[in-house]
């Protein structure tokens, strides 16, 4: 009986000094990494421009005696916003949008007394991003939960990636004593957007980085309208055409924060 008795407390004894040595490690709350699978935000703010080939870029294609515009269109602000899936850590997939109001200047037929330029451009369209990292069996591929320092290399995320966009881009004058009276271009095309990007990890699931994006544009038509005044009667004139624009190319650069919510 008391053999009995001490074997029991014996047991309990190395039980309570099993768990209590054990030691205290972290664990993600979910079987995948924290921050590499679920849903994915990410909002960029910087520069974008368009660059044309040819100066030709709003004019009709087979106008060979029509003289080339100059540049009337220039780098402005641009906002990109960007929500998807990060179906494994080394992939996402998801869809974008990106505005960029641009600077717009007069041809030097008009004055700038009398007339007033704006230019806007956007795109809507699908990507997918590897996040290469993610393939080099060197890189540390333990849980993103609790960082040792700033400068652990778990905290780097870049990646590159791959798209498809609808893009459009406008181009307006407006006469200043009358807003009615203006003239304005729309053009709109196909691009294959690259993006670039270095993301560094806050948090396990909030990064900041940097992104840049180029958008090389495939075939285009362009709108083009005109309000006028004769006679004392407004008038309007449209005209869709196919635009003469061999090569033209779509550029952005910014810095901007992603955040994602495993599930």
């Amino acid at each position: 009986m008391q053999l009995h008795r001490f074997s029991t407390l014996m047991f309990a004894a190395v039980t309570a000094i099993a768990i209590t040595s054990t030691p205290l490690t972290a664990h993600a709350i979910r079987p995948d990494y924290d921050g590499e699978r679920g849903i994915e935000a990410q909002v960029l703010f910087g520069v974008g421009g368009f660059t044309a080939g040819t100066q030709r870029i709003f004019l009709q294609q087979g106008m060979g005696g029509v003289s080339a515009l100059p540049q009337i269109v220039g780098a402005g602000f641009n906002f990109r916003v960007s929500a998807g899936y990060r179906i494994i850590p080394a992939l996402s997939v998801g869809a974008s949008f990106s505005i960029s109001p641009l600077a717009a200047f007069l041809p030097p037929t008009l004055r700038e007394d009398q007339w007033a330029t704006s230019a806007l451009t956007y795109s809507v369209g699908v990507y997918g991003r590897l996040y290469y990292l993610a393939l080099l069996p060197s890189i540390p591929r333990t849980s993103r939960v609790e960082f040792s320092s700033w400068g652990d290399l778990r905290r780097l995320d870049p990646w590159v990636s791959l798209g498809v966009e609808f893009q459009n881009l406008s181009y307006r004058q407006v006469f200043r004593e009358a807003n009615n009276v203006n003239a304005s271009n729309t053009r709109s095309s196909a691009s294959i957007p690259f993006g670039l990007g270095f993301d560094y990890r806050v948090l396990p699931m909030l990064s900041v980085g940097v992104a840049g994006t180029i958008a090389p544009t495939i075939g285009s038509g362009t709108t083009f309208t005109r309000s006028y005044i004769m006679s004392g009667n407004l008038v309007t004139e449209n005209m869709a055409y196919n635009s003469e624009d061999p090569v033209n190319l779509w550029w952005s650069v910014g810095l901007g924060a992603k955040y994602t919510l495993s599930l």
